[in-house]
């Protein structure tokens, strides 16, 4: 099986379309899609979020997303921070979507059809979790003494399993720096991919305390931004762990010691998401949740 994580659309559909295309789905229209004629037998599809906002096409997204995508049964949407605005989580962005689509959001939720986290077992045994932002150590730590293990024991699936229950909200909604919280520690919709994220990974990591899964994560990727260079650079905590890749651009830390877990960060936009479409992840495996 293939299961291909697409990031961040923020507004654009387009780039979802083609990707799906690109990955062998056929719809009846190439623009608007309305119906899927062709879904190919081993691929499966999750993406991280960020569906809405910043974009001039929210609403089409969405719905392209509700009545197109999630009816096949091959297709899994996450619960990006745009999202999680009108799902209880912080009212942060404006302009807020068109009436009704809100209450589509809430409707998605209350069937079950968003998720906070999925996993992904792989041939070899070992397991991806995807989030819109990713887990941090911290976070990894409650959810593991929530499953009565330590994090370095913890998998994917269970992780997966307990974040999507949607009872305990640090897991998820707290926003950390990105809103400008610097003493509370973010849940898997918000954590900031440098600061919060991939840096504190690779020290536990050099610590003899690595994860027991690799993670693909959206929402931002681990640059440090410095004047005259928009797109960002590797920061010099990653420099030696992280590298760009040329076909995905997708920015990929692999952790310190023998374990070498990975942390994919798969937002495709580094500031100018608009101009550029998503690559998917592909990984190799089945969803376990």
């Amino acid at each position: 099986m293939r299961v291909a994580a697409i990031g961040d659309l923020s507004g654009y559909h387009v780039g979802l379309v083609r990707e799906l295309e690109r990955l062998g789905v056929v719809f009846n229209d190439r623009e608007q899609p309305t119906d899927v004629a062709w879904w190919p037998d081993d691929l499966e599809v999750i993406q991280v979020g960020d569906v809405v906002h910043k974009g001039p096409f929210s609403e089409l997204a969405l719905a392209i997303v509700a009545e197109v995508l999630l009816p096949t049964g091959r297709y899994v949407q996450l619960v990006g921070n745009h999202e999680l605005q009108y799902l209880g989580g912080q009212d942060f962005w404006r302009p807020r979507l068109a009436a009704g689509f809100d209450t589509l959001l809430q409707d998605l939720r209350d069937a079950d059809a968003l998720q906070l986290a999925a996993a992904v077992r792989h041939p070899d045994g070992s397991q991806t979790l995807l989030t819109h932002a990713g887990m941090t150590p911290p976070v990894a730590d409650a959810v593991a003494a929530a499953a009565g293990c330590v994090a370095g024991e913890l998998d994917a699936a269970t992780a997966a399993e307990l974040v999507n229950r949607w009872d305990e909200p640090a897991w998820w909604r707290a926003a950390g720096l990105m809103l400008g919280d610097h003493h509370t520690e973010p849940g898997v919709v918000w954590a900031e991919a440098y600061i919060e994220l991939h840096t504190p990974w690779v020290r536990r990591a050099a610590d003899g305390h690595p994860p027991a899964f690799d993670q693909v994560h959206g929402h931002t990727v681990p640059l440090a931004t410095q004047v005259g260079k928009p797109h960002g650079v590797i920061p010099p905590e990653l420099a030696d762990h992280t590298v760009r890749e040329t076909d995905t651009r997708h920015l990929v830390t692999t952790l310190p010691g023998p374990s070498a877990r990975t942390l994919a960060a798969i937002d495709p936009g580094a500031n100018r998401r608009h101009e550029r479409h998503p690559v998917a992840r592909v990984l190799d495996g089945t969803r376990v949740w």
